[in-house]
Formats: structure tokens, sequence, C-alpha cells
């Protein structure tokens, strides 16, 4: 498992340890979700689901148990009903196309006014 992120008992894919950063999730707060979550769904092939809400936020993880390592394996990370942060980069380059856009509409409301 070289790469992952680590914290507590917890040990992070790639996919989770993105999914945290885009979703602004503590690693605490994931930690207080699978050590004190308020409902668990068993998922299968050692994998559970753990739900928290904290401050109206319900924070989903998936993780699965490492009993030879002794931490949790930490799959992804969601707050359901919550988009992704878009990419600073992804803004940047859109930026030319709204404002072409925005333009747009300003004018056609001169126009047509």
């Amino acid at each position: 498992m070289s790469g992952q992120r680590t914290y507590q008992k917890l040990v992070f894919t790639h996919h989770a340890w993105d999914r945290l950063r885009d979703r602004s999730v503590s690693l605490d707060l994931i930690w207080r979700t699978i050590s004190d979550p308020s409902q668990q769904i068993a998922l299968g092939e050692n994998k559970t689901k753990y739900i928290r809400n904290v401050n109206d936020r319900p924070i989903h993880v998936v993780a699965s148990w490492l009993p030879h390592e002794q931490r949790w394996l930490v799959i992804s990370v969601w707050v359901k009903g919550e988009s992704d942060k878009v990419p600073l980069m992804w803004q940047i380059l859109t930026l030319p196309f709204k404002l072409l856009s925005w333009m747009g509409k300003q004018l056609w409301r001169l126009v047509t006014h």
C-alpha cells in the first residue's frame, strides 16, 4: 500500500485522499465517523459504510478493517447532498468562456431592449 496517507489508525487509498480534500472533510471527522457512527451498512467483501451527521452534514465513509495491520483502509468519503468543489485549474480554464457568455447576454439585452 505504498503512497497512501495515514491518520491515527486509518490508511487512505489515493481515491479516498483526493475525495476528502475535494469534499472538505477533515481527517478527524473521518476518524470520528468510523469510530462512532450513527449508522453502519455492511457492503460485503469486508467493506462497511459508516454514516455520521455533523452540523447537518451527512458524512459517508466506506472502509475496510485490515486485521493484520490493525487499522482501517478508507476507500471513499463523501457528504451526501453536497457537490465537489470545482478544481481551480478548471475554473481558470473555463473563465474566458464564462466571460464571453456573460458579455453575449449583456449585448443581447442591449440589442433587444
